[in-house]
């Protein structure tokens, strides 16, 4: 299969899912899949994918049927890609997926044709002061420090990625065109 599947991946407040939303408004010819989670809505927070918001019993039983091609605990919550909706998808064209270390680690395995893009905080400091933002000042402790935890993990598994691209705070454009551009090199190779 010639159809392409391109990742992008970063820590929690990277900017991953705004330059995922920008990207597939940028390239609409870019499809959508279809992502099952246990975590609750986000209030005021349009998803970059089709969420389907399920309980921990629901999501177990999906991965017992065998319905997700990658599923993974992120944050103490469950998330999974629909493996039947992610091959249809390829099969009528190029799919983006915003999707944590672990599920394209797991997908890189798996398949091929995947492009995996790593959205790399400038510096830790300011990948916290974004977090602490993001949760506009209330902050639990005991869950910041396991998201920093986790993000000094993800770090570790870029090697395994094929693009690295730093968003530097203010600077989203360029990361944009950084994106772009090695989306246009892998579609012309």
């Amino acid at each position: 299969m010639s159809n392409k599947i391109f990742i992008v991946s970063g820590p929690v407040a990277v900017g991953k899912t705004t330059v995922a939303k920008v990207i597939m408004k940028k390239m609409p010819f870019l499809q959508k899949a279809v992502s099952f989670t246990t975590r609750q809505k986000r209030a005021g927070i349009a998803e970059d994918k089709i969420m389907k918001y399920v309980t921990v019993p629901e999501f177990q039983k999906k991965i017992k049927n065998g319905d997700f091609i990658e599923w993974a605990v992120v944050h103490g919550q469950y998330y999974g890609t629909d493996k039947n909706v992610l091959e249809k998808l390829l099969k009528s064209g190029h799919v983006l997926l915003n999707i944590d270390t672990q599920g394209a680690l797991i997908l890189k395995k798996k398949l091929k044709n995947i492009v995996l893009i790593f959205i790399r905080p400038e510096s830790l400091d300011i990948l916290k002061k974004r977090i602490i933002k993001r949760s506009k000042g209330k902050v639990d402790q005991k869950d910041f420090q396991t998201r920093i935890n986790n993000v000094r993990r993800e770090l570790k598994y870029t090697k395994y990625y094929d693009y690295q691209v730093v968003n530097k705070e203010g600077e989203l454009a360029k990361t944009l065109a950084q994106v772009s551009k090695i989306i246009q090199k892998e579609l012309k190779s």
